[in-house]
């Protein structure tokens, strides 16, 4: 396995774990009815944001790290700032959850949500200033820079989840809080299929 798929499977396996770190936060109810499920709504559907959140993260940066045919110290410690900003949102996923999606609670997953977003961005970036060196030396490499463009995906991301964050902080009502969640959601499904520049290239 070479240095790339050795960083796949590491990022892998902690994924999987912070996965099941959320689930596990799930406590049984005491009665043996469906009814007895409802109060746990709230807490499921935080865990169902995040569960395809972090699921679509795994399948774009499966196709990221396959473009990477030299590791170095900065994809590492890149891909290291993405996988702590990525293991928070087991936390706040159980904490937004258990309060019913309390504003701070929803505030405080933007923040980790946005953390997490601009980390990968930072692993984008490691990566190309990698394969810029590589070029430079004359070894033949993926041109990720070329594949992302403009990188409006990206952006647009960023920008769901900023004007989520803005309306759970400032307006703060129930109405705000559903329609932050609903960004949050709208942000997710921009990735829900892995980006096709990438595809392209490998």
């Amino acid at each position: 396995m070479d240095d790339a798929g050795r960083l796949e499977a590491f990022s892998d396996g902690c994924l999987a774990i912070f996965i099941t770190i959320m689930v596990l936060g799930f406590v049984a109810p005491e009665g043996t009815r469906l009814a007895d499920l409802l109060p746990l709504a709230p807490a499921f559907g935080s865990y169902l944001l995040s569960f395809f959140a972090i699921g679509i993260y795994w399948g774009n940066h499966h196709h990221l790290l396959k473009t990477v045919t030299r590791m170095s110290a900065s994809i590492m410690l890149a891909n290291l700032v993405w996988l702590f900003c990525i293991s928070l949102v087991s936390f706040a996923t159980g904490w937004m959850g258990a309060s019913g999606a309390a504003p701070d609670t929803v505030i405080l997953y933007q923040l980790v949500m946005i953390a997490t977003g601009l980390a990968y961005i930072l692993l984008e970036r490691a990566i190309i200033r990698t394969q810029r060196r590589q070029r430079e030396e004359g070894e033949t490499c993926s041109v990720l820079a070329l594949a992302l463009g403009g990188r409006l995906k990206e952006r647009a991301y960023l920008a769901l989840l900023v004007a989520g964050l803005l309306l759970a902080g400032l307006v703060r009502t129930g109405w705000a809080i559903n329609v932050a969640l609903l960004l949050d959601l709208l942000a997710t499904l921009l990735w829900l299929v892995p980006d096709r520049r990438l595809e392209q290239l490998l």
